[in-house]
């Protein structure tokens, strides 16, 4: 298996982006007032591509970590973030268990909760991302450089100019929507590398 569920659909979901640029044409400069709409829609759209995939690769990893997991090695930030939810001892010990609890607190964290106001993750940022994988136990950001984290944290911010304004940020060019098309394509990558190591390394078997 070459990556998680979760990388798959990442890379379907960028084929949605590269539909709505192959609207327009890719050359130098600034986007024209018509074409505007569809540059500034790619980048939204590859930013929500890219916190759909933190949401379920966390997922998907705690599935298989607190199914596999020994007792002993579970992670310390794993044992906070579970007793911080306040169980009562019959939900940590019978129903639904320590291991279901370890998979709901991250699915909350993820996914958020309406009945509780909890919107989840809320924006995939570096620190919101590093907070979430916490929970889940492993490290998402091994192999990826203190350049990357910074990048996407601008395009965190850069989506946020957008969806706030619904306008192109000052300077923006055609070039920045395909650039961070494929820098979200490529973080993934990293990324999926790095839980599927984590997950190896606590469970003694690759994920995928």
């Amino acid at each position: 298996m070459a990556g998680s569920n979760a990388i798959s659909d990442l890379r379907s979901g960028l084929g949605a982006v590269d539909d709505v640029l192959g609207y327009v044409k890719q050359t130098a400069g600034k986007p024209s007032t018509s074409e505007q709409s569809l540059f500034v829609a790619s980048v939204a759209l590859s930013y929500a591509v890219w916190e759909n995939y933190v949401e379920e690769v966390a997922i998907e990893a705690t599935t298989i970590l607190s199914t596999a997991c020994a007792e002993a090695s579970v992670p310390t930030t794993v044992r906070e973030s579970i007793m911080n939810a306040k169980p009562t001892a019959w939900d940590l010990a019978v129903y639904p268990g320590w291991r279901e609890l370890w998979l709901q607190v991250v699915r909350q964290r993820a996914k958020g909760d309406p009945d509780k106001d909890d919107f989840g993750i809320n924006s995939a940022g570096s620190k919101n991302v590093a907070a979430l994988f916490e929970r889940v136990g492993v490290s998402p950001f091994d192999g990826v450089s203190g350049g990357e984290l910074e990048e996407l944290d601008r395009l965190v911010e850069q989506r946020g100019q957008i969806v706030h304004t619904g306008k192109a940020p000052d300077e923006f060019r055609k070039k920045d929507a395909t650039s961070w098309r494929g820098f979200v394509e490529s973080l993934g990558t990293k990324v999926d590398s790095s839980i599927a190591k984590g997950v190896n390394a606590l469970v003694g078997t690759a994920p995928w």
